[in-house]
């Protein structure tokens, strides 16, 4: 049986059942909140024989953000978050794929959120391929990446009275990416 470097197999969609883009952000500075998207779709050309020459672009439906709180969620819908009737989609598109001596590679592009596109770099590893038991080949990557809320225009969050704000600046992205070959 043929692998898939074997095959060649290097243009790639988003299996969006199978994959997700999580955030998470410190609250009142002692507590995480997490979330996810679950409506991720996108199309990924990677070669591991030439990782620069690596592409990526995904797109997020910002509507199916999940927090595991549904008052939470329709707030993060709204006005002073996403937006989500005025931006329903967010956007990743890379622009450079730098490889790592370890195996692992740097993706960095252009994450367009609310209406505005900040460089975002994600730290990203090949989690390898399986083929299925139809005979599919399916792969997976996992990203990380760091972003400032205040860039994509959310406010700074309410002042704390010891200092700070109840939401960080940080937020932590995570994108858990199983893929399969482009359809024709």
């Amino acid at each position: 049986m043929s692998t898939a470097t074997e095959q060649k197999i290097t243009d790639w969609d988003v299996d969006a059942v199978h994959s997700t883009f999580e955030f998470a952000v410190r609250h009142m500075k002692v507590s995480t909140v997490k979330g996810a998207f679950s409506g991720v779709s996108g199309e990924i050309h990677f070669d591991p024989d030439d990782v620069a020459a690596s592409s990526v672009r995904v797109e997020i439906d910002m509507s199916t953000v999940d927090s595991h709180n549904a008052g939470r969620d329709d707030t993060l819908r709204g006005e002073r978050f996403f937006e989500v009737e005025k931006y329903p989609t967010a956007t990743f598109v890379s622009k450079q794929v730098r490889p790592n001596a370890d195996g692992s590679f740097q993706v960095i592009g252009d994450l367009t959120m609310r209406g505005v596109s900040n460089e975002v770099t994600f730290n990203t590893i090949f989690e390898g391929l399986q083929m299925t038991p139809a005979d599919i080949y399916r792969g997976a990557f996992t990203a990380h990446a760091t972003i400032q809320r205040t860039d994509y225009g959310f406010s700074e969050g309410t002042p704390l009275q010891g200092g700070g704000f109840s939401l960080s600046n940080d937020v932590e992205l995570a994108m858990f990416t199983s893929v399969k070959p482009k359809e024709e």
